[in-house]
């Protein structure tokens, strides 16, 4: 599934009263514990690592939008760096 635009971004986040925003922070969470843990990216993700850092990339940008989304940010900014290390310092845009 591709989201079009960033106003179809917000309105995913905001679908069901937040409900799959609420999910995309459990897996953020849960891929960002077994990173932190030792998993490689490659083990966890397998041929899909490029496309969850796109996804925790878009989704950081997203959080920055409108008054912001603090957690949303911090769960990519966890993730980015965990995902891609050398590219944690620019996680926020």
């Amino acid at each position: 599934y591709e989201l079009a635009d960033d106003a179809e971004g917000l309105a995913y986040l905001l679908f069901r009263d937040g409900q799959l925003r609420s999910n995309y922070l459990a897996v953020l969470d849960a891929m960002s514990g077994s990173l932190e843990e030792g998993v490689e990216p490659r083990r966890l993700l397998g041929i899909d690592v490029p496309r969850a850092v796109a996804s925790v990339r878009y989704f950081s940008h997203l959080a920055t939008l409108g008054d912001g989304d603090e957690a949303l940010r911090d769960g990519c900014e966890r993730a980015l760096g965990l995902l891609v290390p050398d590219d944690s310092a620019d996680a926020g845009g």
